[in-house]
């Protein structure tokens, strides 16, 4: 196992997730239209935790790299 295309496929895939679940997010609020933050069990947004929020997706990254 290389651990440098590891790292690099972890970041780049981890972007791209990020990416595409934001524009996905955008065009679902064209058609039905929500707010995240007003769910419930949903944390305010300027709690710390919300980082894992956005964090998510390169783990998911990372774990497929390395398999």
């Amino acid at each position: 196992m290389n651990a440098r295309k590891i790292i690099a496929g972890g970041f780049i895939g981890g972007i791209a997730l990020l990416i595409v679940n934001f524009v996905i997010s955008a065009l679902v609020m064209l058609v039905a239209p929500y707010d995240v933050l007003t769910l419930g069990g949903m944390r305010p947004a300027d709690d710390p935790l919300m980082f894992f929020f956005f964090a998510y997706p390169f783990v998911l990254s990372f774990a497929a790299a390395v398999v």
